[in-house]
């Protein structure tokens, strides 16, 4: 920054007159408007595609292999996964954070209309790579349950999800969602702490990361299930947690 000096005929000659005065805060408005600008302050901004990587590196608990996959995608190297390619190109953050999680095994995308046993499957392989202890006696003691609920189709995802979340509650972590607007879940599972700084995140495009207990507050009612975030998250939305 360039060094400001008062001119030298100032303190030879004070100001004693109104005009005086003005023709001197003239000369420093001057000398200030040709200075070098003042460094900014705080931090400096993040290109988005490193906020991305922070975030998924954090959402799949610092995972390698999800954010080695994060990387692929942001780099056009996933491009061709039809799977993904689509969401990737519509709601970048979406896509990305999908694509990493389930590479790295840590998603479950179940469809709306899957049966118990499958929709149990899904979340026995996300508890296991988040180190979520879920015996086989419970598993299969979930499964007769289903089956005994005479559940609708459709229903089958919401009862395994809300015993599941259940379960997950109990050793400290959370289920979340990333609801695309699709007939898909994309359920994943972290520590409650993470699940606090990501849940309702906006991520564009309509899409978000919640705690999906809204959907399935019927099918609570009716099964005795407990919900923690019953309320649909449109009011509860908050910007990447990264990009403030």
């Amino acid at each position: 920054m360039q060094e400001i000096e008062a001119p030298a005929s100032l303190a030879d000659n004070p100001p004693n007159s109104g005009s005086d005065l003005m023709n001197l805060f003239r000369r420093l408005l001057n000398i200030f408007s040709n200075s070098d600008p003042l460094p900014a302050q705080g931090r400096t901004s993040t290109p988005p595609g490193e906020t991305l990587l922070q975030g998924v590196y954090e959402l799949s608990l610092e995972n390698p292999r999800a954010k080695e996959a994060a990387e692929s995608a942001l780099s056009s190297q996933a491009s061709g996964d039809e799977d993904f390619h689509d969401l990737m190109t519509y709601c970048p953050k979406a896509g990305v954070i999908c694509y990493a999680l389930e590479k790295s095994g840590l998603l479950a995308r179940v469809d709306w209309a899957e049966e118990a046993s499958e929709v149990v499957q899904w979340f026995e392989e996300i508890f296991e790579h988040a180190g979520i202890a879920w015996s086989q006696d419970e598993i299969k003691d979930l499964v007769e349950k289903a089956d005994k609920a005479v559940l609708k189709r459709g229903e089958a995802v919401g009862f395994v999800y809300l015993a599941a979340q259940s379960r997950a509650s109990q050793v400290g972590f959370e289920i979340l969602d990333i609801n695309t607007g699709s007939d898909q879940h994309a359920f994943f599972a972290v520590p409650k702490a993470t699940a606090d700084k990501w849940r309702f995140v906006d991520l564009g495009q309509g899409m978000r990361i919640e705690n999906p207990d809204w959907q399935f507050k019927k099918l609570a009612n009716v099964h005795g299930f407990e919900l923690t975030y019953p309320a649909h998250p449109k009011k509860s939305l908050r910007p990447f947690p990264l990009d403030l």
